[in-house]
Formats: C-alpha cells, structure tokens, sequence
C-alpha cells in the first residue's frame, strides 16, 4: 500500500470543468425541445414533429450523448481539482473528521451516480454520486476523510483522500479511529477490512460506529468474515427493495446502542421517516441521516435541512392556508358558470369534489400535515406555470391573473423555510411526545 500521491493537473482540472458546464447548456436545450416533440408526434399527427419524425429521438440521442459527455467531464475534472491531504496530521487538532473505512475496489462503485437519482434530476442537472451525498450527510459530524488508493492516479470526490504507505497505513488507520468523531465502515468482505473493524471495536466507541449496508450478497458475506469481530450479532440484511437500485452501495445503516447492540435503519422503507423526507433526487445525502437519526441526536447534532426540535405553527401556515383557499375559490365558481362537465349534474359533481379536495387539503396544510403541503405547492406550482398559457390563449382579463398571481403566493408560501421546518418538525418531533434529549 505505497502512499503514491495522485497525479492531478488542475489546469486539465479547469479545463474539463468549464467544457463540461458549457456542453451541459446545450444538452439541456436540445434534451427538452426533443422530449416536446415527442409529446406533440403522439398527441398531433398533424404537426411539423410528426411530419419529420425522424428528428424526435435523433434530438433525443445527441442530448443524452452529451449530458453523458458533461458529466464524465465536470466530474473528471472534478478529480484533478479535488484536495489531497499529504497525511491526516494536515488538519488542524480541531478540525472534526469522519473517518471512511472501506475496500479500495468499492471506490468506482460508491463514486457511481444512483440510477433513481440520475432519472429524475431532468435534463440540465448534475447528480451527485453516493460518496458526495455521504459527505453532505455527515457534514455536521466534520469532514469525510479516507485513505488514498495507491493504484488510482486520480482521487475520486467526496471523502478527502489521504496517502499512507506501507509500513505506516494500520498506524494512520487507528489514529484516525481515535481522533474520528463517527467512523462509517463500508460492509465488504476483506482482510484489511476485518483488521480495521477490529481496532474499531477495540479502541472506538460504540456510539460512534456505523455500518454503510450494501446489496444482500456483500453484506452476508461481511457478516461471515467480519461479523464475529462485533460483540453482538449484526442484523439481517432489510431485502431486495423495488426503490433501491442493485448497483446502489449505500442500501441501509447499522448503528450502535452503547452496549453493542446493533440497529438497522433502512433506507427505503415505505411508511419510515425516510421513505416520506427522503428526495428522490438525492436519497442518500437526504436519508442516510435520517436512517441514523439517533446516532446524530446523541451527538447533540442535526441533520443538514431538518428542524433541531419542536417548532410552533407560523402565522404564515394561516396566511398560506388563506391564500390556498382563496386561489381555489374562483376555479370552482368558473366550472360551475361554464358548465366545465357538460352537464349540470357533471358539472355539479366535478366542482363539489373539486371544493371538497381543496377544502380538506386546506385544513391540512394549515394543521401541518407534510404530504398535504407537498400535494398543496405541487398543484399551486403546476397551475402557476399551465395558467399564463390559458390567459394568452383565451384572452382572460384580470380575474384570471389575480388568480394566477394566487398560485404563484401559495407556492412562495408553502415553500419558505418556517413552513417546512414546522411541518417536518411534527413528523421527527410528534406532539403527544416529548422531545428527544
């Protein structure tokens, strides 16, 4: 384990950075007018996309070709700009670190962009791999730090790497472990591994060990390698998941009660924390606290974007509820006067199922429930950007706009940091218990 440093160029680093952001323009500009003329080649025959339809999934595959291409090169450059520590002894005595305990081959896969994530960040966004998330996710608890991999010439982003040689890296290792204030293990099966696992059970503290768990294969094969090294058994492996790519590393989390007593938090389970917080733009950085939630309120520490205990209703909760109604209000009246389903019967019907949904999802949002809010500024959001299209067209006078300027307040509302703290505050802190100390 040779402590080569690696052979970076930042000006190469620059470079591909600045050719990938301006390729990424573009990619995005061609990815979205081929996805619209798709839409139009199956919903209008009649029109210019049909007749060249050809043009279509060719705009398609060039701009799927260079987001590909953007992203190799923003994180590629990424690589040559990202620090290297010379030794761990660099940073300051008190400068937090989380120490990352891993086999070296993991490295490309935990560098890996979760397939769910890179589906829906669209056209133009740049996802972050499962180690970047990492170290976003445990950034309260200090900095990611690693040990370098003597056979790469290029460090991957995320964890700062850190070379060691030979005949220093075990000494590097249990430095770490002491000095470390959360020590995160990736399950693997090796014999390096099962070396450090011991000395973090030897010389750390339970309360500051956690368990990255990926797919079933690798994690029982952890469990019989390392899993003896651990003074009680280690959980089963949560299962295969329909939300969790294969491919994925980071699949749940095992931490410790201060007698070794191991916890599994899941990362996609339905009707967990985590399955209702998580963003499914970046589940790990948004769900890996969350899975260890009382490993970060032991530490007296919080999650980055979550509430740090109970928050009381704002005003704007009122204030945004007001407005929700009286955004829906003039929708109802206009289905009723222009007769929208048809028929009176139809169209009685339509508009008292619409008050009713509006009416409850009212009530909702002003006593705090999460999903009501969310399902509340999606709808305002999707009407304030489908109604100026309907004023150009119909030529609706200013009733309609001050409706549209109603959407456009309620989503401002819903969105603003006192709202969602307050919301998500009732799901981490239930009222009728008390607060976790």
């Amino acid at each position: 384990m040779p402590g080569n440093m690696p052979r970076q160029n930042r000006t190469i680093g620059r470079a591909l950075r600045a050719v990938g952001w301006t390729t990424l323009f573009p990619a995005a500009l061609i990815g979205v007018s081929g996805e619209r003329d798709l839409r139009h080649l199956w919903g209008d025959p009649d029109s210019l996309a049909a007749r060249y339809w050809w043009l279509a999934p060719a705009k398609v595959s060039v701009a799927s070709a260079l987001l590909l291409f953007s992203w190799w090169a923003i994180r590629r450059g990424g690589r040559h700009l990202t620090p290297v520590l010379d030794s761990m002894s660099t940073l300051t005595a008190d400068t937090p670190i989380v120490l990352l305990l891993r086999v070296f081959p993991d490295d490309e896969r935990i560098a890996d962009v979760p397939a769910r994530a890179g589906r829906r960040s669209g056209w133009g966004a740049l996802p972050r791999t499962e180690e970047e998330q990492l170290a976003a996710a445990l950034s309260p608890f200090g900095t990611l730090v690693a040990l370098a991999d003597p056979t790469e010439d290029l460090p991957q982003v995320g964890a700062l790497r850190t070379p060691a040689a030979d005949h220093e890296w075990r000494a590097v290792v249990r430095a770490g472990i002491t000095r470390a204030r959360l020590v995160l293990i990736v399950c693997a099966p090796g014999r390096h591994l099962r070396w450090e696992a011991e000395q973090a059970v030897a010389h750390g503290d339970p309360t500051k060990l956690v368990l990255v768990v990926p797919d079933e294969a690798r994690y029982q094969a952890f469990r019989e390698v390392v899993g003896p090294v651990f003074p009680q058994p280690l959980p089963d492996h949560p299962g295969a998941s329909s939300g969790i790519e294969s491919r994925s590393v980071v699949r749940a989390a095992v931490w410790f009660e201060p007698d070794w007593t191991p916890r599994l938090g899941d990362l996609d389970f339905p009707g967990s924390l985590v399955g209702v917080l998580a963003a499914s733009r970046t589940p790990v950085r948004t769900g890996f606290p969350l899975a260890i939630l009382p490993v970060f309120r032991r530490a007296h520490l919080t999650p980055v974007g979550l509430p740090d205990g109970p928050r009381p209703r704002p005003t704007l909760a009122l204030v945004a509820a007001a407005t929700v109604a009286a955004s829906w209000s003039p929708v109802v009246w206009w289905m009723v006067t222009t007769r929208l389903g048809g028929t009176p019967t139809a169209t009685t019907i339509l508009a008292a199922t619409t008050a009713s949904g509006a009416a409850l999802l009212t009530a909702r949002t002003a006593m705090g429930g999460y999903l009501s809010l969310k399902i509340a500024r999606w709808l305002a959001s999707t009407l304030a950007l489908l109604m100026p299209f309907g004023i150009v067209a119909r030529g609706i006078g200013l009733p309609a706009v001050l409706v549209w300027s109603g959407f456009i307040i309620s989503f401002l509302l819903l969105r603003c940091r006192p709202m969602h703290h307050w919301t998500v505050s009732r799901l981490l802190y239930p009222p009728d218990k008390p607060a976790p100390t």
